[in-house]
């Protein structure tokens, strides 16, 4: 499993309920979990029998100008 811990960040769940500073996520098929890379962060070791994947990428977001 994942795990996330932010003391300045809070997550809601579907039904608007504030969740606390630490999110644990378990791992499915098809599933993605992106984040900021300065929320302290954690991965507990692979135990499977399958080949496990990872994948990192860094972003970065540069606003559109502005059109007149």
């Amino acid at each position: 499993m994942n795990a996330m811990y932010a003391p300045d960040f809070a997550v809601k769940d579907s039904k608007d309920m504030v969740q606390g500073r630490e999110q644990v996520f378990r791992p499915a098929a098809g599933t993605m979990v992106v984040f900021p890379s300065w929320l302290m962060h954690s991965v507990r070791p692979y135990l499977g029998t399958h080949e496990r994947v990872s994948v990192a990428i860094n972003l970065s977001l540069v606003p559109a100008p502005l059109t007149a």
